[in-house]
């Protein structure tokens, strides 16, 4: 049996009560479907990729990341009844890393109700809501395991969520401090 040496979960959150901004890194365990089924403890999330294919390759990462979404919907905003869409992902590159796989940068819009109606252009009463952008930047990091004598990687995804109301973004100092904390996440050696 396969035991992961990293925590699994939030490791840590953050929030802005004036702007609502929300700052959370979460690791989780990522493991192949033929794992999965072996062991459904010890994965969070069951990724794309296969023989020779490596998890959050340019070939799977637009899977690996909508995946990703619906899992921090299902933490995140299950509650809240919001649902996400993926607005881009790309491949990010490591420093001082030659020939590792450098995570993903993704950025997603989530909607929330907000309990009340408003009229759209045309005159129709439709439920409010209000647009969450979150941007999240995702390493991929193998642990070595060994459980009776067989030795295993268990791959878990450690990634940093900055997420704040839409029109935050846009403002012009709120906006230019949530870009800058974006930009601030550094990949290194394979590490956040």
């Amino acid at each position: 049996k396969l035991d992961s040496d990293l925590p699994s979960g939030q490791l840590f959150s953050a929030i802005d009560l004036n702007s609502g901004a929300v700052i959370t890194v979460h690791r989780e365990n990522a493991c192949l479907a033929e794992l999965y089924v072996a062991q459904p403890k010890l994965c969070d999330l069951v990724l794309s990729g296969g023989s020779g294919v490596p998890m959050l390759s340019p070939e799977t990462m637009e899977k690996d990341a909508t995946k990703m979404m619906i899992r921090h919907d299902d933490r995140d905003n299950a509650a809240l009844g919001g649902t996400s869409n993926l607005v881009s992902v790309e491949q990010h590159t490591p420093t001082n890393t030659a020939g590792s796989n450098g995570g993903i940068f993704m950025v997603t819009n989530t909607v929330l109700p907000t309990g009340g109606t408003v009229k759209n252009e045309i005159g129709r009463t439709v439920e409010a809501t209000l647009i969450r952008q979150v941007k999240t930047r995702v390493v991929l990091q193998t642990s070595e395991s060994t459980a009776g004598g067989v030795k295993s990687s268990v791959n878990s995804l450690l990634g940093v969520w900055v997420s704040a109301p839409l029109d935050e973004w846009q403002k012009l100092v709120m906006g230019t401090k949530l870009i800058q904390i974006v930009n601030s996440i550094q990949l290194e050696g394979g590490q956040l």
